[in-house]
């Protein structure tokens, strides 16, 4: 199965490939790249975008993508890669509270109802890019 929606599609779990034809990154991910070539926040930008659409659309509780995401941050080997700046933002405007800890966030977060996390994920990407997130649609996959 294909997980199709206007953020892009994703062909198996947790990989989500995005329409390279999608809005320009928003200024909160350039924020928080000041320093990065426009390359490497494109390549951000991308991992924002699936990263918010798996938030919303996940089979699975949103908490256990935040979990993973969040990983990805603060975890032993974290590293500040595209996914680590997508992250960053995200978790942002999820909860901003700039004085709450990883730990405090994510509790936070994964205390809400799994409706309310999903919610934040789409005001979210309001937010970043100016247009409501599309929900994802299934559809087969080629064979």
């Amino acid at each position: 199965m294909l997980q199709r929606g206007a953020n892009g599609f994703a062909g198996e779990p947790g990989h989500m490939v995005v329409d390279p034809n999608g809005p320009p990154p928003p200024t909160q991910l350039f924020e928080v790249m000041a320093q990065s070539s426009t390359q490497f926040i494109g390549l951000a930008d991308a991992e924002l975008r699936a990263y918010l659409g798996e938030l919303h659309d996940t089979g699975s509780t949103a908490c256990w993508v935040l979990t993973k995401m969040m990983r990805g941050v603060y975890g032993r080997s974290a590293r500040r890669t595209p996914h680590f700046y997508a992250t960053l933002t995200i978790v942002a405007q999820l909860d901003p509270d700039p004085e709450h800890t990883p730990e405090a966030r994510l509790a936070t977060l994964c205390d809400l109802p799994d409706v309310e996390v999903r919610r934040r994920a789409a005001a979210a990407w309001q937010k970043l890019y100016g247009a409501p997130l599309a929900p994802g649609i299934r559809v087969a996959a080629a064979p």
